[in-house]
């Protein structure tokens, strides 16, 4: 799947779901959340899904702030790295799954 195939909606002529869209995805505008204990690697990530479009964008680089974070910022999309010192993600992601508010993330 290319790039582009994602980033915007098709565009059939005279389809009454795509006329008068905005011809970008949705996906492009859901808060991603990028979790890495590495600094450098949620900073190359942003850069990257920033060049392509995305502009609501949070970084963690402490997986004991993830629950937090996630509270107080609402993405729809989480990137998370599962081999983190302290914290592994997959620990992370056994707190968001047991968090009502979190659990469909």
């Amino acid at each position: 799947m290319k790039t582009e195939d994602w980033l915007y909606r098709s565009q059939g002529a005279g389809d009454a779901v795509t006329d008068g869209l905005d011809p970008r995805s949705p996906l492009l505008d859901a808060t991603v959340m990028l979790v890495d204990d590495e600094p450098l690697m949620t900073e190359l990530v942003q850069a990257h899904l920033e060049e392509v479009g995305f502009r609501r964008l949070v970084a963690c680089n402490d997986p004991f702030r993830v629950l937090e974070v996630a509270r107080a910022r609402e993405p729809g999309v989480l990137l998370l790295d599962l081999m983190m010192p302290g914290l592994s993600g997959f620990e992370v992601l056994e707190q968001i799954r047991a968090d009502p508010a979190l659990r469909m993330l």
